[in-house]
């Protein structure tokens, strides 16, 4: 699709969007009538990380039934599946970055209680 892109000035494209917000692109494939070169855009809010590819885009026929067919088993799973890994790494980043906030917390909460864990000042706990 990129070559595509880069190499021809396209005629015509569409671009198509899900209720859920995934979009594709498509194309003519050219020097072939009756074929369209389908791929998915990268979901806004996801940054692709170098872990997870993107899936190839994929030559459909102009039959609207056999095209959708096609997309539905040739593209969408590899799609969803490398949205679901990218955004299953964000959230570990994102934990990982939760659980070194807590711990830096815990330590000046800490640091203002006694070995009891009771606060030093009494105004501590009236917020």
């Amino acid at each position: 699709m990129s070559w595509a892109f880069d190499q021809f000035v396209l005629n015509r494209d569409a671009v198509l969007t899900s209720n859920a917000g995934a979009e594709l692109v498509v194309i003519d494939r050219l020097r072939h009538k009756d074929e369209f070169l389908v791929a998915a855009l990268q979901p806004h809010g996801v940054t692709p990380t170098d872990s997870v590819a993107a899936p190839h885009g994929i030559v459909v026929n102009a039959d609207p039934a056999r095209a959708a067919s096609a997309v539905a088993d040739r593209l969408l799973p590899f799609y969803e599946q490398a949205v679901r890994h990218v955004r299953i790494e964000q959230l570990a980043t994102a934990m990982t970055a939760g659980e070194r906030i807590l711990t830096e917390w815990d330590s000046v909460s800490d640091s203002l209680c006694d070995a009891d864990h009771w606060p030093h000042d009494e105004r501590y706990g009236l917020g």
